[in-house]
């Protein structure tokens, strides 16, 4: 049952996160399904939001016309100006990867209640691609330029202590992701841009050799994609075939080599989703043919690589931030610098 800070933010319909299931727990569901509007996270509940922008600051309402600002004040919560607008595009548009991320990253709710806001809309001149092997069983995203594409994402209001175990869960500083400053998302509905913090992967994003270009996730939704688009059971299986090893990937699983790709690619996210969890609940090794498995498509990967990493390509534009800039999210990067709060 909530409790009684979280029982003033659930007005209106509140449907379950796990309505949402989160990748980790259904790795060939990767990026995750996502609420197509605003919303807000309240434990392990979503309410719509309602957001408008006549002035210098939006106006985010709860279903019932409370102002949001007043209700997480009310809570003991940081209220908007004060939390870090942090691009989702891969697990974390999903509510239940946000709830999941937050209890196993050591966050601390204040008051015992997990809220963060998340804003619908989009961002021009990217795409969401194949980036690398997660050990939970999936291939996981990274962005990279994409000139006329404009992709349907989300944003997540995150205050410090929420910032703090997003990036703990995204590996910032410790060579998975970075930080960097984009600009230009827009907030749906309401035609307002802002600059957002995004994740930017440290190793180079998967280039297809049939394509000669990155493979998209059709997950995530877009206008004027110049890349191939596939749902996360497709791509696995076209990452086994086009990088030459779903043969080898099929022996370690216990498959017929002549088996289809996609089928191996499926049992692959089978044995490393399993033995992931078997980890994180016990603290033990995975077995040895889940590390012998992902060992071989990391270097199937690293074969056909692009030439330069998102970090590294951000890096020099001048956009990244240090790992202790990011953890310490400062005022500047907080919504209120855009608003003049």
């Amino acid at each position: 049952m909530p409790g009684a800070e979280a029982v003033g933010l659930l007005a209106g319909p509140a449907a379950p996160a796990a309505d949402w299931p989160a990748p980790r727990q259904v790795p060939t569901t990767y990026p995750g399904a996502a609420p197509d509007h605003h919303y807000l996270l309240v434990d392990d509940r979503v309410v719509p939001l309602e957001v408008r922008w006549d002035g210098a600051a939006p106006t985010v309402t709860l279903a019932d016309g409370r102002p949001l600002d007043a209700a997480l004040a009310a809570a003991g919560l940081p209220e908007l100006a004060e939390r870090i607008p942090v691009l989702a595009y891969g697990a974390n548009r999903s509510p239940h990867s946000l709830a999941l991320k937050l209890a196993h990253h050591g966050y601390d709710a204040p008051g015992g209640t997990v809220a963060v806001p998340v804003l619908a809309g989009a961002i021009a001149g990217l795409d969401v691609v194949v980036a690398g092997l997660s050990s939970q069983g999936f291939v996981y995203a990274d962005v990279v330029p994409s000139p006329g594409t404009e992709i349907s994402v989300l944003l997540t209001l995150l205050d410090p202590g929420q910032v703090a175990a997003v990036h703990d869960s995204e590996g910032v500083g410790r060579g998975a992701y970075e930080c960097a400053r984009l600009p230009g998302f827009t907030v749906a509905g309401t035609g307002r841009r802002l600059d957002v913090l995004a994740y930017a992967g440290c190793k180079p994003v998967f280039v297809s050799p049939v394509t000669g270009g990155p493979l998209a996730f059709a997950a995530i939704a877009a206008t004027g994609r110049r890349f191939a688009a596939h749902d996360q059971v497709e791509l696995m299986g076209r990452v086994l075939a086009e990088t030459g090893i779903v043969a080898e990937v099929a022996a370690l699983v216990g498959l017929d080599a002549g088996r289809p790709p996609a089928e191996v690619g499926r049992e692959l996210a089978r044995l490393l989703s399993g033995q992931w969890w078997y980890s994180h609940n016990t603290g033990d090794e995975p077995m040895a043919t889940a590390v012998r498995a992902e060992e071989l498509v990391w270097a199937a990967l690293g074969r056909f690589a692009a030439p330069q990493s998102t970090a590294e390509r951000l890096g020099a534009e001048g956009a990244l931030l240090s790992a202790d800039e990011a953890y310490a999210a400062g005022p500047e990067l907080r919504l209120g610098a855009q608003l003049g709060a």
